[in-house]
């Protein structure tokens, strides 16, 4: 059990390291609900295809239901926040990825793994990480694999099999993640830096120049300088084009009608309050009457003064008897009443320690019996320490004497907590859990102080219906205006809301100011191009939105981005102008003098940076300088802030050397490090990749 909680764990490094199928094995039990995730108007069946072979909406959908139950059982929650279901739509696209593409291609070249190589990673003496992790004695640092064997052998006692199938989804997994890691090594290995690869990797490193140089830049020529035609700019677009180049994308103007509660709303609950107030004084059934009135169910737990908990009124503490209540009072953005249902005189905390054996149907009553002879011996002067090392599968108490440490009141499960609570010091009682059978000691009480068991009714403040229907009015209105052509940033002044335009892209997961709105995402893939929503609502907010713009992945049209083109086509006529003006120059102060202009310099100007100091991020000149000696003067250079005249001043020649190995060494280990996704990138290259995901989740 142990075991297992050890590597649920590290579950998040698990799912970089190996993918989503080891995730179903570290996260445990799997799942129970089916509603189903897709949007009604979807073509549920059409998730994608991959390489021509569709990807089935069904299988999707039941693998995301999967992940989204293992993702409630681990966190013991029944609602995944948005960008956790992001991340494993994601992970599941991925995965599919990898199945279709990357084990297609190491099938292809029959890459396996052996069932010795698959043992040695589960017991073996190079055991996978995760596995060395999570078998590893915490105060030795020690690796058993003699405890992954017992784990192995005892796989069998599960009744259920989930562990069992757990633990070879495991071993299928960190097969696939070996099969590519040969893959990828294989690759790596067949790469190769020639000498002379390394020799100019060298010389681009070390060799340095310092350069004077005059610059006309372009901003400091006015733009009305210049005339600038619809065909300069038709010019500009199509000898650029690549600079155009844009991914799916749409842009959307929103209006946000929130719903708050109104003064009515809090007038209607403040006088709820004071009704149920008056009750809940006079109830003697406290905790039925709180399930049946409050937001929050009914606490159980008792607290001291001692306990962190800010939602406990301080003053109660003060209080002797039970059913004293002070007045309602306001907390947050709602109402909150106390009431002392009981109060007793105990610990606020025990320690304890415990040796734990599991069992299964058919052996309950032979554990039993062990369980009950390690209790006669530890009664007659065994050694608790060396029984749990010997008994107890608890490897995270075994090896610290069984001891579970001090734990407050609530901490432990219910039974459990129960029974230390209410044991006597130093004496051995067997308890019953889902874990197996326990065999408890308390070693230790804290002072005992008075604990109360308050009972709490809070309700939030909330917008009626009557306030809903109001907003929704309100929204609807301002779309069927908005259908008459209207500007929405005149109607939504008109109507005193908020209004916002957005780029956003397919896989966007939220909008700013709109919770859970990927929806509203959604409908604008699908949507027509000026297309006004209806009131949509997200959460407790109204949005009515109008599709602005459709980007499709390739060059954009010049009508979508005339704006970013006339602005090149200006740099270029001011280029041209400049270029004319600094032609013939044969000495570098007299073209500053000439141009109005001064001259600057940048030393130690190395080619492989990529950029010149005080110039930033300028290839042309760069380019140009590596073709020049010392003394040389540039010809007018055209580049991306200005047009430049470059001297050089000085040129520091890297050392001389016959040995390039250092140089091919880095030039091979940057190489290295992009294989795995320079290789994957290229392998979706070759096939046809269609992703609707967009359209339905």
């Amino acid at each position: 059990m142990a075991i297992i909680g050890k590597i649920r764990e590290r579950s998040t490094l698990l799912l970089l390291v190996v993918g989503g199928a080891l995730m179903a094995f570290i996260v445990g039990e799997l799942f129970s609900s089916r509603s189903s995730i897709f949007n009604n108007n979807a073509d549920r069946d059409n998730i994608g295809s991959i390489d021509g072979v569709k990807v089935r909406g069904i299988d999707f959908n039941n693998k995301l239901e999967t992940e989204l139950d293992n993702y409630k059982t681990r966190e013991k929650t029944d609602v995944v926040p948005d960008f956790i279901q992001v991340q494993l739509r994601e992970q599941i696209w991925n995965q599919y990825l990898n199945d279709f593409i990357l084990n297609k291609e190491l099938d292809e070249l029959g890459i396996a793994v052996s069932v010795e190589e698959l043992g040695d990673m589960a017991y073996g003496d190079n055991p996978h990480p995760q596995v060395r992790k999570a078998f590893t004695n915490p105060e030795t640092g020690q690796f058993n694999k003699n405890d992954v064997i017992n784990f192995l052998k005892n796989l069998e006692k599960d009744e259920t099999g989930k562990t069992k199938s757990q633990w070879l989804v495991f071993e299928t997994a960190i097969k696939e993640e070996r099969k590519q890691s040969k893959y990828y090594s294989m690759i790596r290995n067949g790469l190769y830096t020639t000498s002379q690869e390394a020799k100019d990797y060298y010389f681009g490193q070390n060799k340095k120049m310092n350069i004077s140089f005059v610059a006309k830049r372009y901003a400091d020529l006015p733009d009305s300088s210049v005339v600038v035609t619809e065909a300069d700019i038709e010019k500009y677009y199509d000898n650029n084009s690549i600079k155009f180049q844009e991914e799916k994308s749409r842009k959307l103007a929103y209006a946000i009608f929130s719903v708050v509660p109104s003064s009515l709303d809090s007038a209607d609950l403040k006088e709820w309050v004071e009704d149920i107030y008056s009750k809940f004084t006079l109830t003697e059934d406290d905790s039925n009457f709180v399930n049946a009135n409050s937001d929050n169910e009914f606490d159980y737990r008792y607290y001291s003064r001692n306990d962190e908990n800010r939602d406990i009124d301080t003053s109660l503490f003060i209080q002797n008897v039970a059913g004293f209540s002070p007045e309602p009072e306001l907390v947050l953005e709602g109402w909150r009443m106390q009431k002392i249902s009981k109060i007793k005189h105990a610990p606020d905390s025990v320690e304890a320690r415990h040796i734990l054996l599991s069992f299964t149907k058919d052996d309950k009553e032979e554990i039993l019996e062990r369980v009950d002879s390690i209790k006669v011996a530890l009664e007659g002067g065994a050694n608790f320490y060396e029984m749990a090392a010997a008994y107890s599968i608890d490897p995270q108490s075994k090896n610290d004497s069984g001891n579970l440490g001090w734990f407050m009141e609530g901490y432990m499960i219910p039974v459990i907590n129960d029974s230390c609570f209410k044991a006597d010091l130093n004496k051995l009682m067997l308890v019953e859990s889902v874990f197996g059978i326990h065999l408890i000691e308390v070693t230790g009480k804290s002072e005992v102080v008075k604990k109360l068991q308050i009972a709490t009714i809070y309700r939030s403040l909330e917008a009626s219906r009557q306030t809903v229907d109001e907003q929704f009015i309100k929204a609807n209105d301002f779309s069927i205006k908005l259908e008459e052509e209207v500007e929405m940033e005149t109607l939504a002044n008109e109507f005193r809301t908020p209004y916002n335009e957005l780029d956003f892209n397919e896989n966007e997961n939220s909008i700013p100011e709109i919770e859970s709105s990927r929806g509203l995402i959604r409908w604008a893939f699908n949507a027509e191009s000026n297309e006004v929503s209806e009131a949509l609502q997200y959460g407790s907010t109204f949005v009515v939105a109008k599709l602005l713009e459709i980007h499709e992945d390739g060059i954009a049209p010049l009508e979508n981005v005339h704006a970013e083109a006339e602005i090149g086509a200006l740099k270029d006529k001011k280029a041209e102008k400049y270029l004319e003006e600094m032609q013939g120059f044969t000495d570098l102060e007299q073209a500053a003098s000439s141009l109005g202009s001064r001259v600057e310099r940048a030393d130690g100007v190395v080619f492989e940076s990529f950029s010149v100091p005080v110039l930033g991020r300028e290839p042309n000149v760069l380019g140009k300088m590596y073709t020049m000696n010392q003394g040389d003067l540039s010809v007018p250079i055209k580049g991306e802030n200005g047009v430049f005249i470059v001297r050089i001043d000085k040129v520091e020649d890297a050392a001389e050397t016959s040995d390039y190995s250092e140089a091919q060494f880095q030039l091979n280990d940057i190489r290295s490090s992009r294989v795995d996704f320079s290789v994957f990138e290229a392998l979706k290259e070759r096939i046809v990749i269609v992703d609707n995901r967009y359209k339905i989740y």
